[in-house]
């Protein structure tokens, strides 16, 4: 962690944001500050930030997920079910369909979640068609890919081993706009 925004009890939330946090960063922080670890990276951010503001961040209830019955075996015509996960053995089978370079992008994530019934064999044709396809926008949690959609903008000739040490340098100072992505 960096020396500059370690994660101590008397830091201000306004310091606190002021920094670039993973989430591995921001559950330690919230052990040791005896908070619930449950919930996204901002969910998290927010919770610390209100307790060192010295208020309460807003109670988040849990809800709980239903279980999923995938297939032990995928195939082309295996239809989709509920509720099912982007799970390592759906990722080796899109990886046999689809290459190594394979990625649950957004695209498939959100078809996966949304469109059950659909075979395995629409979701590969889904993701071919949109394996290019930038998304509009990034979630806020997503600061590293922040970094690099802009970082590419502006550097487009840039490989991605410089991409990679240019986030390590940003991470390692405070950001430079005061406002949190929202």
């Amino acid at each position: 962690m960096r020396a500059a925004a370690s994660a101590h009890p008397r830091l201000s939330a306004a310091e606190f944001e002021r920094w670039y946090w993973l989430k591995e960063e921001l559950v330690a922080f919230c052990r040791v500050l005896r908070l619930p670890t449950s919930g996204g990276k901002v969910a998290i951010a927010r919770r610390i930030a209100a307790h060192l503001d010295g208020t309460t961040a807003p109670h988040v209830a849990l809800v709980p997920r239903r279980s999923a019955t995938m297939p032990s075996v995928f195939h082309l015509d295996t239809q989709i079910g509920e509720d099912w996960r982007c799970s390592q053995p759906l990722r080796a089978f899109f990886e046999q369909h689809c290459g190594s370079g394979f990625r649950f992008n957004e695209a498939m994530r959100t078809f996966i979640a949304s469109r059950a019934g659909c075979t395995l064999r629409d979701a590969i044709a889904h993701y071919h068609a949109n394996k290019y396809a930038q998304p509009d926008t990034i979630a806020a949690q997503f600061e590293y890919n922040h970094h690099v959609r802009d970082y590419r903008a502006a550097h487009p000739d840039a490989a991605h081993a410089e991409v990679v040490p240019a986030w390590r340098e940003k991470r390692s100072h405070p950001r430079c706009d005061e406002s949190v992505r929202e």
